[in-house]
């Protein structure tokens, strides 16, 4: 039991979103090194279409609204009550 003290369900979950940022931006960089490689990977910016389509004040809230609901979602998991039910409701 005191290992479950020590790293909680929201510390758990919340060092998987860092492993699992830093692991994808080391398969990018890894994906970046070859110049055909790096170009598909270019075109997979969408940042231009949703700036047109939102707007620039909707692009930022579009990213403040991702941002929330992940805190959303790890106050959730941090503060269940049920140790078995694994579904993740907001």
């Amino acid at each position: 039991k005191s290992e479950d003290s020590e790293l909680g369900k929201g510390s758990l979950f919340a060092t998987g979103l860092v492993a699992g940022g830093a692991l994808a931006g080391v398969i990018v960089a890894l994906l970046s090194v070859d110049e055909g490689t790096f170009e598909k990977l270019s075109r997979l910016n969408f940042e231009e279409s949703l700036r047109h389509n939102l707007g620039d004040s909707g692009y930022e809230l579009l990213g403040v609204a991702f941002f929330t609901a992940l805190g959303l979602i790890l106050y959730n998991i941090a503060t269940r009550k049920d140790k078995n039910n694994a579904d993740i409701t907001i």
